[in-house]
């Protein structure tokens, strides 16, 4: 009976060191994946990060830009006007005559 128990107790204390590899392993492997996690989630706030710059920068340039087009727009108006104008109130050879 003493030697039944004591197998028992060994059979036990194998299955105890077995099932402690096993979750060694397992820590070990949820230490990689969250360490990937981390990586992954360090990748994403870059990007996010590098998106609103981008946006911000088109904003700003886009911004920047309206008012000389805009100035160039109106000129290029009032060029084109005052073309037709001086094209209506003169006779212009027509070799020489600007057409808008």
């Amino acid at each position: 009976m003493i030697l039944d128990q004591r197998e028992e107790i060994e059979k036990q204390e194998v299955a105890l060191i077995v099932a402690n590899k096993e979750l060694a392993f397992q820590n070990k492997e949820k230490a990689k994946r969250v360490a990937e996690l981390v990586m992954a989630n360090n990748e994403l706030q870059l990007s996010l990060q590098l998106n609103a710059n981008k946006d911000l920068f088109i904003s700003i340039l886009a911004h920047n830009l309206r008012s000389p087009f805009t100035v160039l727009l109106g000129l290029s108006e009032f060029l084109i006007e005052n073309i037709r104008k001086y094209n209506s109130k003169h006779s212009v050879n027509p070799y020489f005559k600007l057409s808008f």
